[in-house]
């Protein structure tokens, strides 16, 4: 393997891409459906950001929940107060 196998840049938006995404999200629902049809439960995160243990008979149990998603807040900078000389202070 060379360093370009693992530059995704080159492949996003391109058929290989794409076969590549179906390819990997097939392998999902077939681990899904191998661990239900073991009769094993699957956990994960549902759209209320609560972790969901699934049994395969349809149970399911709430086993905890996750911390509001990180938001960064808006900051604006005043550019004029940085340390750096203009072009125009340099030439003067």
């Amino acid at each position: 393997m060379s360093f370009r196998d693992f530059e995704d840049t080159q492949i996003i938006g391109t058929d290989r891409y794409e076969a590549f995404q179906r390819m990997v999200s097939r392998a999902g629902e077939f681990a899904v459906y191998e661990t239900y049809k073991a009769g094993l439960p699957v956990t994960g995160i549902d759209e209320q950001r609560r972790i969901v243990k699934t049994w395969p008979d349809g149970r399911k149990e709430i086993l905890g929940q996750l911390p509001p998603a990180f938001t960064p807040e808006k900051t604006e900078y005043d550019m004029s107060e940085l340390p750096i000389k203009r072009k125009s202070e340099k030439e003067e």
